[in-house]
């Protein structure tokens, strides 16, 4: 089996993530301060970032977010890929009642069937007292992997909806066998990655250092209702609070609406438009911020190896300066 890396260990993102940067990875990356020695996602989702980033000897990677089925995923990943991989294998999904079935289990309507108490019934009976003693805590230990299932069931879920929203089955066939060299590749990119689950603000002062780079990656405004845990207004000031006053690095990612201006207005503020993957119309654009608590401009220009005064690249325009 072959895994399937790019280059330096970066391979593509294992999940489909509506809002994902994976499509605009390198315009994100050209305000990261180089010289950052801890880097740290509190809204990781689909973290097209850092899977599409090589690591960096003596750099902290740090993946957080609140939707523990996703944090859990990660983790199976990175630890126990093998096992999460036998687990897809044995837990099919063909059709929408199957695609509606593991939604109910990852919310808690539905337990998943579990035939392991049958399987030890059957060994018992078939086997000699010698083999049993063997094959038991084998079993046993397969009953007990629940964050194993509910990692491939979260994955079976988002590999057949819709645009990664988690939501609507898509009609279109997934082959899930055709995923598993990816799963490889994240484990190995994974490998010395702090995950958590946290809130982002706990997640953010846990790491608050200097030289420390927080990247926010929010649900969008207007935008909420299409992730979980439910994001509030009170939660897009909540941020916004954090942002200022960092000790270190701060950039965030938002849709271009006038309400995410007025409320960075004591911030930098970069625009961008991008196509828009949602849309069914052809050529159709969106239109992103990047928001940061320094100065970008000299960032970009060691970057992309351009004057204070050239055209930024990646379409990227200065739309904002705090007083």
């Amino acid at each position: 089996m072959e895994v399937k890396f790019l280059t330096d260990l970066t391979c593509k993102p294992p999940l489909n993530w509506v809002g994902g940067k994976g499509a605009i990875r390198d315009i994100v990356r050209l305000v990261f301060p180089p010289w950052a020695n801890r880097r740290a996602e509190h809204f990781c989702g689909g973290a097209g970032i850092l899977f599409g980033t090589p690591p960096k000897p003596g750099v902290v990677e740090v993946l957080n977010d609140y939707d523990s089925d996703l944090v859990n995923f990660y983790l199976c990943v990175r630890d126990r890929p093998f096992a999460l991989m036998d687990e897809l294998k044995r837990l099919p999904l063909q059709s929408e009642a199957e695609f509606i079935q593991l939604k109910r289990f990852l919310s808690g309507q539905e337990v998943m069937p579990d035939f392991s108490l049958d399987e030890l019934r059957i060994a018992q009976r078939e086997l000699t007292p010698e083999q049993f003693a063997e094959i038991e805590p084998i079993l046993k230990g397969r009953a007990e992997l629940w964050d194993i299932r509910r990692a491939a069931a979260f994955y079976k879920v988002n590999r057949y909806c819709f645009n990664g929203t988690m939501d609507a089955f898509a009609v279109k066939p997934a082959r899930i066998k055709r995923f598993i060299p990816g799963i490889l590749a994240a484990a190995k990119r994974l490998e010395n990655v702090v995950i958590t689950n946290r809130d982002f603000e706990e997640s953010y002062n846990l790491n608050n250092k200097p030289n420390a780079l927080h990247y926010f990656d929010p649900p969008y405004y207007k935008t909420e209702g299409m992730y979980r845990p439910a994001f509030t207004m009170e939660d897009h000031r909540r941020l916004h609070d954090l942002v200022p006053d960092s000790e270190g690095y701060v950039v965030v990612s938002y849709n271009d609406d006038a309400f995410v201006r007025n409320l960075y207005c004591d911030c930098y503020i970069l625009a961008f438009t991008r196509q828009n993957t949602m849309s069914q119309k052809p050529g159709a654009k969106f239109g992103e911020l990047l928001i940061t608590n320094f100065d970008p401009r000299p960032i970009i220009e060691i970057k992309a190896q351009l004057s204070m005064f050239g055209d930024l690249p990646g379409g990227l325009q200065l739309v904002n300066i705090p007083n």
